[in-house]
């Protein structure tokens, strides 16, 4: 499972080269699901989960405070994509 936004340095810097941002729900070596992001210049820990419920609720969370932050720029809000 993967989702993906325009990048939020790209947007705070008024570049559009950047590289979206994407974060994956992957299932680890010992079998455990993690959030694993993919951020242009922020280095972000795994976030363990016990399920993809509990994962796209995260997901959900992050999408309710970049609303707050950006309420014009819903591209920055994470959108679920194909793998």
């Amino acid at each position: 499972m993967k989702w993906s936004s325009k990048s939020h340095l790209g947007h705070e810097l008024q570049v559009d080269t950047y590289p979206d941002d994407v974060v994956r729900l992957i299932k680890t070596n010992d079998g455990s699901l993690c959030l694993r992001y993919s951020i242009v210049s922020e280095e972000v820990d795994d976030i363990i989960v016990n399920s993809v419920e509990e994962a796209e609720s995260i997901i959900e969370e992050d999408n309710i405070t970049t609303e707050e932050i950006y309420p014009d720029n819903p591209e920055l809000k994470w959108i679920k994509t194909k793998d």
